[in-house]
């Protein structure tokens, strides 16, 4: 008899790939600013967002740098993980590329594509109303399938880690594990509590 595995859950940007793609923001006033994924930026009434190089898988293969640190976690864990019930998903905030074949080409060129890991988007959610809560709908929607007695998170973002850890309570007999990714790829346990 199987026993239940671990899922583990990456991110993309800025935790598997530096990724120089920015939101462009038109103001009401007419002039554009270039705001980087990893910036929380003041949003105005009449602002007009622009996310085609998010979408672009052009722009992704063309300068996404794979974070070495990160991506050797991520090739040891699948080659170390030994489990028929464990598994690996790749969770971004990004909604669905304009040419899905070429990000897959991108993540083939970096040797990151396997066939059985999914890279979920959870930007396709819209109507959930933030990043954390989409992935959170991801991840919640693998766990209820009742294979899994473990689930960690390999993340940059602190909102996300927090919401992540925010599910143990909806699943008590899973142990949830959450890591911090910084910029140079080394990571750390995220062990605030997510009530802080």
């Amino acid at each position: 008899m199987n026993t239940k595995g671990t899922l583990t859950v990456f991110d993309l940007d800025d935790t598997l790939f530096h990724c120089h793609a920015q939101i462009k923001v038109k103001r009401e006033d007419g002039t554009v600013e270039d705001i980087p994924s990893s910036t929380n930026y003041d949003a105005r009434q009449g602002d007009v967002i622009d996310y085609s190089q998010f979408r672009s898988a052009q722009y992704f293969y063309d300068t996404a740098v794979p974070m070495d640190r990160m991506v050797t976690k991520f090739k040891n864990i699948r080659k170390n993980t030994r489990n028929p019930n464990s598994r690996i998903i790749i969770v971004t905030a990004r909604s669905d590329f304009d040419n899905q074949e070429l990000f897959m080409g991108a993540l083939k060129h970096h040797e990151l594509f396997y066939d059985d890991v999914h890279v979920y988007r959870a930007g396709n959610f819209a109507d959930i109303p933030t990043t954390p809560a989409r992935k959170c709908y991801i991840i919640g929607a693998r766990l209820v399938s009742g294979q899994y007695n473990k689930a960690r998170m390999f993340d940059d973002s602190i909102p996300n880690l927090k919401a992540f850890l925010a599910m143990q309570d909806t699943f008590p007999e899973i142990e949830f594990e959450a890591w911090l990714v910084f910029k140079d790829g080394e990571v750390e346990p995220y062990l605030a509590s997510y009530l802080d």
